[in-house]
């Protein structure tokens, strides 16, 4: 049985990958004109209320991962590294 930390550390971790696979294959027409070189991330959990107690560790565990993808190098799009920024 996996305890229960590591599935919410494997479920934000898969948040966050999918968040990044959205984010990196987005739509655009393929300017860049305005972009300033970081892709901006929202996280959207409620940390208030009853359901705080879940998703304030969800959102560490996202701010974590995006941490770790920055700290190895960032996201690479056509050979260019961009790093994450988390909005919260």
């Amino acid at each position: 049985m996996i305890p229960r930390f590591s599935r919410c550390v494997a479920a934000g971790a898969v948040a966050a990958a999918t968040s990044l696979s959205l984010v990196a294959c987005g739509g655009g027409g393929g300017s860049t004109a305005g972009f300033d070189g970081e892709i901006k991330v929202g996280i959207l959990h409620s940390l208030s209320g009853t359901m705080a107690i879940s998703e304030t560790t969800l959102k560490e565990v996202e701010e974590m991962a995006i941490k770790e993808i920055n700290d190895a190098g960032g996201v690479k799009v056509e050979g260019k590294s961009y790093k994450i920024t988390p909005i919260a």
